[in-house]
C-alpha cells in the first residue's frame, strides 16, 4: 500500500472541463439562426435537445467535473506535490516508497541514549 498516488485522473477531469468549455464556448457563439437547426440535427442522430438544454448540460458537466476535483484536493490532508523530474509515475513512486523505508530503516536502528 503506497501513500503516493498518480494523479492521472485530475489531468483526465481537467480534460473534460476543458472539453466541455469548448463545447459551450462554440454554443454561445452560435447565431439565432444556428441556434434554431440545433434541435433538428441532434434529431438526425437520434438525439431529443434544445439549445437551452445543450448549455445547461454543458454547463453541468463543468460544474461536475469542478467539484469532483475541488472536494477531492481539498480532502487531503496536505497540499499536493508536482515531480518534474525524470521517470515514469511509476518510477517515481517506487523511488519515493524505496526512500522512505529506508528512512524507516535508518530511524529505526538509532539506538536511544538513556540520560542519567
Amino acid at each position: 500500500m503506497t501513500n503516493f498516488l498518480g494523479a492521472e485522473f485530475l489531468r483526465e477531469q481537467l480534460e473534460e472541463v476543458y472539453q466541455a468549455s469548448q463545447y459551450l464556448k462554440k454554443l454561445l457563439q452560435m447565431t439565432e439562426e444556428e441556434r434554431a437547426q440545433l434541435p433538428q440535427a441532434y434529431a438526425g442522430r437520434g438525439y431529443d435537445t434544445s439549445y437551452e438544454e445543450e448549455v445547461e448540460r454543458a454547463l453541468e458537466a463543468i460544474l461536475e467535473k469542478a467539484e469532483e476535483a475541488w472536494r477531492f484536493m481539498d480532502g487531503l490532508s496536505s497540499a499536493p506535490i508536482v515531480y518534474t523530474g525524470p521517470g515514469t509515475t511509476e518510477e517515481v513512486i517506487e523511488m519515493l516508497e524505496r526512500l522512505l523505508r529506508e528512512q524507516h530503516r535508518a530511524h529505526t536502528r538509532k539506538k536511544k541514549v538513556a540520560i542519567s
